[in-house]
């Protein structure tokens, strides 16, 4: 009997020893579970913050209603049809294909120096009597972390088997890349226009239409391309208005 009970009593002893270290043991696995996961949200707090001070809204960059003085507003019609002619009555035409702004960020947490946001308009142009490998015209326009606007326009260039480009880059409102002119078409005076030319040999031309042989181009800050020359066979294209 004493010794069934020893037996007994032993057994139970050492199941319940088992219950305390298992229960033990799960507490602590649950208190470091408890800890990490609040650890994370701490950090997760943190960084959310962090970025928040980074790229809050006091640091983004937005177009101002000033900037639109340098921004051609001329291409926010998608499908419209703009069109040149020059002195022969012959025309050209180009289409607006795509005008779309969108929140762009430089730099980051990982990277040394200032990060912010800033304005990015997009602007594709479909040049129609181009060949059909070779009809993006194509600006862009990036407001800076300076206040100005940065532009990159690119004009096609097609070689006979393959199609190229030039891009010309520049700041506004104080253009100094380019020279700036005034032109009247049409009674209507564009006063901030750069003249932007084909380099290299006398075949470099620009891909405005098949077989054209333009060498240069007349860009508009706030108006875009209002006109282009073929200097090989004296032809001048203005813009109709």
């Amino acid at each position: 009997m004493d010794d069934n009970w020893n037996g007994s009593f032993s057994l139970f002893s050492n199941c319940f020893k088992l219950l305390s270290n298992f229960t033990v043991n799960k507490s602590l696995h649950m208190k470091k579970f408890r800890l990490t996961y609040y650890l994370f949200l701490i950090s997760l707090t943190l960084f959310c913050s962090c970025e928040t001070n980074i790229f809050g809204e006091s640091e983004y960059h937005k177009f101002s209603n000033l900037d639109y003085q340098y921004i051609p507003e001329v291409y926010k019609q998608t499908d419209k049809i703009i069109e040149f002619i020059n002195q022969n009555n012959e025309t050209v035409q180009l289409k607006n294909f795509s005008y779309r702004i969108v929140k762009e960020s430089y730099g980051g947490l990982l990277s040394e120096g200032e990060s912010f946001y800033y304005d990015k308009l997009w602007i594709q142009l479909i040049l129609v009597d181009a060949y059909s490998n070779c009809q993006n015209l194509d600006i862009s326009i990036s407001k800076s972390e300076k206040g100005d606007l940065f532009h990159r326009v690119t004009i096609p260039k097609f070689t006979g088997t393959s199609c190229g480009g030039t891009v010309f880059q520049f700041r506004s409102p104080e253009t100094t890349e380019y020279s700036k002119v005034d032109m009247t078409i049409n009674n209507q005076v564009y006063n901030d226009v750069l003249v932007l030319e084909s380099s290299g040999n006398i075949n470099n031309y620009f891909s405005m239409y098949k077989n054209s042989t333009i060498h240069k181009i007349y860009y508009d800050l706030k108006y875009g391309v209002i006109g282009f020359d073929d200097t090989t066979n004296n032809l001048e294209f203005r813009i109709k208005n």
